[in-house]
């Protein structure tokens, strides 16, 4: 159980609401299930800090220098490192 509550889809405003829609589209493309994942729900109550996030994952994403193959290998790597559940 997380110490601080996220922000359900049903109480987030429009601009929230269309950011977790966005990343539920991001997590289901590597994960295969479409889910809302409990940093992003803890994010939505800085709709600023989350579209900052948001924007720096995309930037990091459509960089070119490093193949894509070696970037989901880092980021498991760390994941598994840090002991992510996600």
């Amino acid at each position: 159980m997380p110490r601080i509550a996220g922000v359900e889809p049903s109480k987030a405003g429009l601009f929230v609401r269309t950011i977790y829609a966005m990343a539920r589209h991001q997590v289901g493309k590597i994960t295969g299930r479409a889910e809302l994942i409990e940093p992003v729900k803890n994010m939505g109550h800085h709709p600023r800090i989350l579209f900052g996030i948001g924007q720096l994952d995309l930037a990091i994403e459509a960089g070119k220098t490093v193949p894509e193959r070696y970037k989901q290998l880092a980021m498991l790597q760390v994941a598994r490192l840090i002991e992510c559940p996600f």
